[in-house]
């Protein structure tokens, strides 16, 4: 009986690798780490029992990596001169500058193209009612206030200056933090 199982050929299935062991030899070498705990199919398996290797077929189910996708290449944009900011007016003055029931508020225009630039500056514009925490959505912010993007949605903010010699106006528990527009922060 021993004799009868030293004869039996036994069939390893080992990744797409089929090596055939008898008891009298095994012929070639199998090209693949038994050890190795690993999906990936060897790049070359080798010569096994003297048959010629007929190429690497992947397991069932096996799903190659995509191929990298190429570098990202900057689009070609003409130099782009910023246009000169337009100034009506001084936000952080007493004075302003600005007619009866205006105000000045800085704006930022931003671009709509790939290509183009921001444009800054400060105009006399008609003041809302809407101060510190109030909805910017559907109302105008009062005098020295802006309207700034926050995790509440639009509110209005305490204008105030970024500069070191600027003077606090934030009510106590805010702070002047800068916005888009440079020089300038909202009191959140």
């Amino acid at each position: 009986m021993l004799n009868a199982m030293l004869r039996a050929r036994m069939v390893i299935a080992v990744g797409a690798t089929v090596l055939c062991c008898g008891a009298s030899a095994c012929g070639g070498e199998a090209g693949v780490d038994l050890n190795r705990r690993s999906a990936n199919v060897p790049a070359s398996v080798g010569v096994d029992a003297g048959v010629a290797d007929a190429g690497v077929v992947p397991p069932p189910g096996f799903i190659p990596e995509p191929p990298e996708p190429p570098p990202f290449e900057e689009p070609g944009c003409a130099p782009v001169v910023a246009p000169p900011p337009i100034n009506e007016c001084d936000p952080l003055s007493e004075t302003s500058g600005c007619a009866d029931g205006e105000s000045c508020f800085p704006f930022v225009d931003y671009p709509t193209g790939p290509c183009e630039v921001e444009r800054f500056g400060a105009l006399c514009l008609v003041a809302g009612p809407g101060t510190q925490g109030d909805s910017c959505a559907r109302q105008a912010c009062a005098a020295d206030h802006i309207c700034v993007s926050t995790g509440r949605g639009t509110q209005c903010a305490r204008l105030c200056g970024m500069s070191s010699d600027a003077v606090n106006v934030c009510a106590p528990g805010l702070l002047c933090l800068p916005i888009d527009i440079d020089g300038f922060g909202g009191c959140l």
